[in-house]
């Protein structure tokens, strides 16, 4: 019959029908095995990480995950904070720098041509199809530029904040250090002790303080000879208030005896004569001292009153004095001292004085 198609076409039809639903399943079958192993790519968790966390400014989370002993004393919040000041979000780059016997890639993260952290991405558990699985992150070691170690003398007996965290015992190098005010001290007080406490690693400058036993927050300050922070004293008030007149008065007296214009005995009253300071001030050679025909003394302050002991206290004394001859310029002299004194009988007397 004419038209009809011999056995030889309909098993070639057939065959080539057959074949091009074959190539269309396996070209479906083969997008859907490479969509799985493509979106399965480490490049694409390692994009991930790096827009989460880098341009995020969201530092502090991974150092909360990859190296939490440095939140000890620093926070998330203060290094997200230090980030965001010091590094340029728009200037951030990475790249793959390494590819691991395991599988896993490393890549570094740079701001301004300056390495801020390297980042490592590994196979999970989390499946894709076909046996593919996905990366994510596995580690970071940060290069963040940091603000180093600190050492702090605190009095034995209070305790160490940093960035509002108790600083454990254990970061203690050294106990028992003697105070400098210690050789200032009468017979039977014992003076100041410390203990030095060393914290290694803090990004940030961190903010300092102590607790005493009864509550009080003292600040410290930076002694700059050894790189230590100090533990500041309190400054009495009621002391100042109870002995700022007096305390003058006396100092008041020592700067006439020294400009010729008193006597040692108008200041020994004020003197322990049990101290070696009675004998040094008493043989002050007064001879030398600038002509002149009238004096005034101003500025008097009376500051920075420290007690040591039941009856022990120092305090800073500070004055003016001004000589004046006629036909001459007025020569001033700048009064400073520490004077440490003790209560002995009904009053208290100095024991030892230092200038400033």
């Amino acid at each position: 019959m004419k038209g009809k198609l011999s056995t030889f076409h309909k098993v070639y039809i057939t065959v080539v029908a057959v074949m091009l639903v074959l190539l269309a399943v396996a070209s479906v079958v083969l997008w859907s095995v490479l969509d799985a192993y493509e979106k399965t790519r480490p490049k694409h968790a390692a994009e991930q990480v790096f827009e989460n966390y880098f341009v995020s400014m969201n530092l502090g989370e991974l150092y909360e995950k990859y190296s939490p002993e440095t939140l000890l004393f620093d926070s998330r919040v203060s290094i997200d904070k230090m980030v965001k000041q010091t590094i340029n979000p728009e200037s951030l780059r990475y790249f793959s720098v390494a590819v691991n016997e395991d599988g896993s890639q490393q890549y570094a993260v740079a701001s301004d041509k300056k390495r801020i952290a390297y980042f490592t991405v590994a196979m999970s558990d989390k499946k894709a199809g076909y046996g593919f699985k996905y990366y994510q992150l596995s580690d970071v070691e940060f290069f963040l530029p940091s603000y180093g170690d600190v050492t702090v003398k605190v009095e034995t007996g209070n305790s160490l904040k940093i960035n509002g965290n108790v600083v454990d015992e254990k970061y203690i190098v050294e106990k028992g250090v003697e105070s400098a005010v210690n050789k200032h001290m009468p017979e039977g007080v014992e003076g100041v002790t410390y203990d030095k406490y060393t914290v290694k690693g803090l990004l940030i400058e961190p903010e300092i303080t102590v607790a005493t036993a009864d509550g009080k927050v003292k600040t410290v300050k930076l002694d700059s000879t050894d790189n230590c922070y100090v533990e500041q004293p309190i400054y009495s008030a009621e002391l100042e208030n109870e002995h700022k007149d007096y305390v003058i008065t006396a100092i008041e007296q020592y700067t006439k005896f020294l400009s010729n214009d008193g006597s040692f005995g108008g200041f020994s009253g004020y003197l322990d004569k049990n101290y070696p300071i009675y004998g040094l001030v008493r043989v002050i050679d007064v001879v030398w001292v600038r002509d002149h025909s009238s004096y005034s003394i101003t500025e008097q302050k009376a500051e920075e009153f420290i007690e040591y002991a039941d009856g022990v206290f120092s305090c800073r004394v500070s004055m003016l004095e001004t000589l004046r001859r006629p036909g001459y310029a007025d020569h001033k002299e700048h009064i400073d001292v520490t004077i440490y004194l003790h209560k002995v009988g009904n009053r208290y007397l100095i024991y030892d004085m230092v200038n400033n």
